[in-house]
């Protein structure tokens, strides 16, 4: 006798195929090289109305970019804003800090298993840290010098970021019309930025922030001063460790020096007269970034960002940074409708001391004809 048993099916979980992740890849690595290969003039992609704005905004010192790790990058920096200089570029960033390794949806190869935010090693938890101290110096063009101190510190609800930067020349030679040469008489010019900065991670891959700044610009005689806000928010998308950075940057009321000046008319009769108020340069960012590809030792991190600002063109910044076990990082990046800062490199070292991760970073901007600019960070995560 024959006894017929009804075939069970079980239903197995989808999983990605090793085909569908290669095509992935191909179409991820296919999209990098067709924007890398777009002309250097980028005429052909980005309109070049708004070249006419250029020189018309107020503090252009604020434009000045901050960071060696970031401007390594090309300055695609919005998405990734995530240690002691992030409110420079995104002030959501600060939020980010402890989740730059170990969050949901993060790459991260020394976690133990999937949902598990805690690291396996010490080293691993020491970078992790959640407060940041960051020192820049800036050689810019024109033997200009450029200092910022940035500090990250967590509050009961939010994080709390505090920013501090100067700017200064040597003091410069009074020359007229009739005294090319100099009068024998001196100035200066220097620039001072103060910010306070907050975030705050509404859910575990979305948070915003905003910083309130005080600038103030000083040549000769004459001072201006402002008051502006930065607001920015943080997006992880939850495809891999895919994030989107928006930023509005540098926004606030027209700003002039104080007092007046001496004009003179067409007639040669001298008459004082009022300076006139311009807008403070104000940007929008938007961005994003992703490993590209990533192994326990190996990991490639790329980044874009596109950029509105009120005074010039709109421009396009690529950057990538390769990784050698989280210790050694190699950058550079590519920057689409400028006109003489075209491309930047550098590189990094993160080291342990004193129960602290140590960064020192470096980068080299070239200039064209304006030389070059160099930055060296030095940070620290706790």
């Amino acid at each position: 006798m024959m006894i017929m048993r009804k075939r069970e099916t079980t239903t197995m979980p989808h999983r990605e195929t090793t085909t569908g992740r290669t095509v992935r890849r191909l179409l991820l690595a296919t999209l990098l090289m067709g924007v890398a290969m777009v002309p250097a003039s980028a005429q052909e992609l980005f309109s070049i109305l708004g070249g006419q704005r250029v020189g018309t905004s107020a503090m252009p010192f604020l434009k000045i970019p901050v960071g060696a790790r970031a401007e390594a990058m090309g300055g695609a920096y919005v998405a990734i804003a995530n240690d002691a200089f992030a409110a420079y570029w995104n002030p959501a960033g600060i939020a980010q800090l402890g989740n730059r390794w170990a969050g949901s949806y993060t790459y991260d190869p020394e976690k133990a298993e999937p949902g598990v935010k805690a690291p396996t090693s010490n080293w691993a938890r020491m970078q992790r840290g959640d407060r940041a101290l960051g020192l820049v110096r800036i050689n810019w063009i024109a033997d200009i010098s450029y200092n910022a101190l940035s500090y990250v510190q967590p509050l009961p609800a939010g994080v709390l970021g505090v920013s501090v930067a100067s700017l200064s020349t040597a003091d410069m030679e009074v020359t007229t019309e009739y005294h090319p040469d100099g009068t024998g008489e001196y100035f200066s010019y220097g620039d001072m930025l103060l910010g306070l900065s907050y975030a705050l991670p509404m859910t575990d891959n979305f948070s915003w922030g905003v910083t309130l700044k005080y600038a103030r610009e000083t040549l000769a005689d004459y001072t201006m001063n402002n008051v502006l806000v930065d607001l920015g928010t943080y997006y992880w998308t939850g495809y891999r460790d895919l994030r989107i950075g928006v930023a509005l940057m540098h926004f606030g009321p027209n700003s002039k020096p104080d007092g007046s000046f001496t004009a003179v008319d067409v007639n040669g009769n001298e008459h004082e007269s009022d300076f006139t108020a311009y807008a403070p340069p104000t940007e929008f960012r938007l961005g994003g970034a992703m490993t590209l590809f990533g192994t326990r030792m190996h990991r490639f991190l790329g980044s874009f960002q596109l950029n509105h600002p009120v005074d010039n063109s709109e421009n396009l910044k690529l950057g990538g940074e390769y990784t050698f076990n989280g210790m050694l990082f190699l950058r550079g990046g590519y920057k689409l409708n400028t006109d003489e800062d075209r491309y930047s490199y550098g590189a990094g070292l993160r080291v342990p001391v004193a129960g602290m991760a140590m960064t020192i970073d470096y980068s080299y901007t070239d200039f064209g004809i304006l030389d070059q600019a160099q930055r060296l960070s030095i940070g620290l995560t706790f």
